[in-house]
C-alpha cells in the first residue's frame, strides 16, 4: 500500500497549532503589560490603526523607543524559542529534530531547497536571524521544503524516513 505525499498546505498546516500559540502568547504578553502600566480593558482591544504621521524622535525619546523596541523582539524571541523546545521535547516531531548528514544537505542544495531542522531554526532564533511571525513561518516552509525533498515528493522515498 503506497500512499502519496500530502500537499505542501497540508504539511504547513501541522504547524498551524505552533504559530497560533506564538501569535496568541505574543497578543497575550502585550496585554498583559497593557493591565499592569493601568491601561483599561477597553483600550487593550485591537482597535483599526490610523494611518501613520510622519515622527521624528530625537534623543531620550529615540533611545527609549529603540529599548521599547529591543524588548518586544526580545519577548518575540522568547516565546517562539519556546514553542520550538515544545516541538522538540514531543516525538511526533522527532523526525524534524535530527540534524541532516552531508549527504542529505547536499541533495537539498542539489533541488535548490534550504536544508533545515527544528535545531536550525533554534540557532537563527538565537542568533537574532528570525525576529518576527512572518520569519518563522518562512523557517517552517523551509523545514517542510526540506523533508519533502528528502522523504518524499519526486525523489525521495519515505522508507528513507527516520521515524
Amino acid at each position: 500500500l503506497q500512499l502519496g505525499a500530502p500537499p505542501a498546505e497540508k504539511k504547513m498546516a501541522a504547524f498551524e497549532d505552533v504559530l497560533a500559540a506564538v501569535r496568541d502568547e505574543g497578543k497575550a504578553s502585550h496585554r498583559a503589560k497593557a493591565k499592569e502600566e493601568g491601561a483599561s480593558a477597553a483600550a487593550m482591544e485591537d482597535l483599526p490603526l490610523a494611518p501613520a504621521e510622519e515622527q521624528v524622535l530625537e534623543g531620550k525619546a529615540l533611545a527609549l523607543k529603540l529599548e521599547e523596541e529591543e524588548e518586544n523582539l526580545r519577548q518575540l524571541r522568547i516565546i517562539m524559542r519556546n514553542q520550538i523546545l515544545k516541538l522538540l521535547c514531543e516525538h511526533r516531531y522527532r523526525v524534524f529534530s535530527e540534524p541532516l548528514d552531508e549527504g542529505e544537505r547536499k541533495e537539498c542544495e542539489e533541488k535548490g531547497v534550504v536544508g533545515t531542522d527544528l535545531l536550525q531554526i533554534l540557532k537563527k532564533i538565537d542568533r537574532k536571524e528570525v525576529a518576527s511571525t512572518g520569519a518563522l513561518v518562512a523557517c517552517f516552509g523551509d523545514l517542510v521544503s526540506t523533508t519533502e525533498t528528502l522523504y518524499g515528493g519526486d525523489g525521495g522515498t519515505n522508507d528513507d524516513a527516520k521515524i
